[in-house]
């Protein structure tokens, strides 16, 4: 039986980070988003999808999804980033859906 391989998300910045954990942690986001915030900063950490999966009380199958989302707009992120540091706070703001 073939392995399956893990998408690794690069490491995160400072400010990604802090974007990130206060949506985990946030009362007033969708759910959902709060949830998919709850499964990228473990799993930024290097945590495997089956240890992230019953603290986000989903199947490891859907924490793989929500990682590889994730990583299909990182470079757009890491862009937004790079060209203005401020803007990327907003653009989370502004429309974390695209996101997460």
């Amino acid at each position: 039986m073939r392995r399956k391989t893990i998408d690794t998300i690069p490491v995160l910045s400072d400010a990604m980070k802090n974007i990130l954990s206060a949506f985990s942690k946030s009362r007033s986001l969708p759910s959902g988003l709060v949830k998919r915030a709850s499964i990228v900063l473990p799993a930024s950490q290097g945590e495997l999808n089956q240890n992230i999966a019953p603290q986000a009380g989903l199947h490891y199958n859907n924490v793989a999804t929500w990682r590889s989302r994730f990583l299909a707009a990182f470079p757009a992120l890491r862009k937004i980033e790079m060209d203005d540091p401020e803007k990327l706070e907003d653009e989370y703001a502004k429309n974390p859906e695209r996101i997460l």
